[in-house]
């Protein structure tokens, strides 16, 4: 309910995106990661599983060998801010300057400037939607919040949260870059699989 309310007050951000058959989308912030990413893209290859990763602008820097190996994969790559930082707190030329030195970074590795942008914690402000729409970048949220980043929750809770939350056009939020993504690179397998069983194609990034 939540989210059908804010695609409504918000039209140009995309919260799901229905299709048939029907369809999930995986999705992965904070890396890239030296290790977790690369675990990540390894499932996703086993399981010939397709996923966009919002990338954080310096660590793209740090590590452009992963960026590279996620974009040879033919997985989608999007923003996630130049620091993992609230940018509703910003500036406008803040927003402008996180946006366009994210892409930028992301390009000189994989030649291709990027069009989609999740900010850090989910946190749009109208200039930064704005914005968006001036440089032509589509932002994305997200309809399913498993808390794959939570010490509290048990494997199976969100390996659950992932599937019994999930429809048509759902567009799931996972970490790699966060300290417990190990245990998100543990669960993903099963998230997979059980999402299949429930005739959901997996095939489709943003």
């Amino acid at each position: 309910m939540i989210y059908q309310l804010a695609s409504v007050l918000f039209p140009s951000i995309v919260w799901s995106h229905p299709a048939q058959p029907p369809v999930v989308y995986l999705t992965f912030d904070d890396g890239p990661h030296p290790e977790f990413t690369i675990q990540v893209v390894r499932i996703l290859e086993q399981f010939k599983v397709k996923a966009t990763f919002f990338m954080v602008g310096q660590k793209v820097e740090q590590y452009p060998d992963v960026v590279r190996a996620v974009a040879l994969s033919g997985l989608g790559i999007g923003m996630h801010g130049y620091t993992h930082q609230y940018m509703t707190l910003l500036s406008n030329s803040k927003h402008r300057q996180h946006l366009l030195k994210t892409q930028s970074a992301i390009q000189f590795v994989t030649g291709h400037p990027p069009t989609l942008f999740r900010p850090p914690y989910g946190g749009f402000a109208p200039g930064l939607i704005r914005l968006c729409r001036h440089l032509s970048i589509t932002p994305v949220m997200w309809t399913n919040m498993p808390f794959d980043f939570e010490s509290r929750w048990s494997d199976e809770q969100v390996i659950s949260n992932a599937v019994k939350r999930t429809r048509n056009g759902t567009i799931i939020v996972l970490h790699d870059g966060h300290p417990l993504s190990n245990r998100t690179v543990r669960i993903l397998p099963e998230i997979i699989e059980r999402l299949r069983k429930r005739g959901f194609d997996l095939t489709q990034p943003l």
